[in-house]
């Protein structure tokens, strides 16, 4: 069970609270084995400040007594990987609960607190957050309804905040009327563009490059898209090119 994984960590972290955290409890005050872990890793009171914010607007909390056990992550901390799992998944539920209409109260929510920032963008149907201290290991989140397709009620069309222990990071930003979402590390990057045509957010390019000393001079290293028009070239890391043609679809944006 979790709170068994949890008292282990405890013997270790607990010298860690203090008035530091920010979480949406008073770390000072802590009493629970969950409680104590959570104050003591920055990350995990960072996403349950976050939760805090999201429970306000949709009326549903994040549960902590109830945690999965499976890992699925990055951590030589079980209880730390297995909250940060946990945080991640019942924020993407609250996520999935928003309205268009709770996105105004949400980035102010969300610009309240110390370690968050919200941005919205395309007549405030789009909601991008993205941690404010970059020494954090955070990722950004996202959640997209279609403009001015659908009532006041209508449910996102995307919604995604990844786990903070992850391998890869990920980061959204709204560019020339583009949703732009990148993934990387320090061997691996990828991004893809969609522009609101064709009835939904539709895939324009996207692009793959990845970081490797000891690849063969023919193997693909970079790839470059045009959804739009059906191009794509690869770059070998022998430096040549090759131009490559296929039929566009139109990909929308979806979850």
């Amino acid at each position: 069970m979790i709170l068994q994984y949890v008292r282990l960590a405890i013997l270790l972290i607990i010298v860690s609270v203090g008035p530091r955290a920010s979480a949406s409890f008073d770390c000072m005050q802590a009493t629970t084995e969950t409680e104590v872990a959570i104050c003591a890793d920055p990350e995990l009171s960072a996403l349950d400040e976050l939760d805090s914010a999201f429970s306000a607007i949709v009326g549903v909390a994040l549960d902590l007594t109830d945690i999965p056990e499976q890992a699925e992550f990055y951590d030589d901390d079980q209880v730390i990987e297995l909250l940060a799992g946990h945080y991640s998944s019942r924020i993407q539920r609250q996520m999935q609960l928003l309205t268009p209409d709770d996105l105004r109260k949400l980035s102010n929510a969300i610009n309240a607190l110390s370690d968050w920032d919200a941005s919205l963008f395309s007549s405030d149907q789009i909601i991008i957050i993205s941690p404010v201290k970059k020494t954090l290991n955070l990722q950004d989140g996202i959640v997209v309804f279609h403009e001015g397709g659908g009532s006041a009620d209508s449910d996102p069309i995307f919604f995604d905040l990844k786990p903070h222990i992850n391998a890869l990071s990920m980061q959204y930003a709204f560019i020339d009327n583009m949703i732009v979402s990148t993934i990387s590390n320090r061997r691996y990057y990828s991004q893809k563009k969609y522009r609101n045509q064709d009835g939904c957010w539709r895939e324009i390019g996207s692009e793959w490059e990845e970081f490797f000393d000891t690849a063969a001079a023919k193997d693909v290293r970079k790839v470059s898209v045009n959804s739009l028009v059906g191009q794509m070239v690869e770059t070998r890391y022998d430096g040549n090119e090759i131009n490559k043609s296929f039929s566009p679809s139109v990909v929308c944006l979806s979850k």
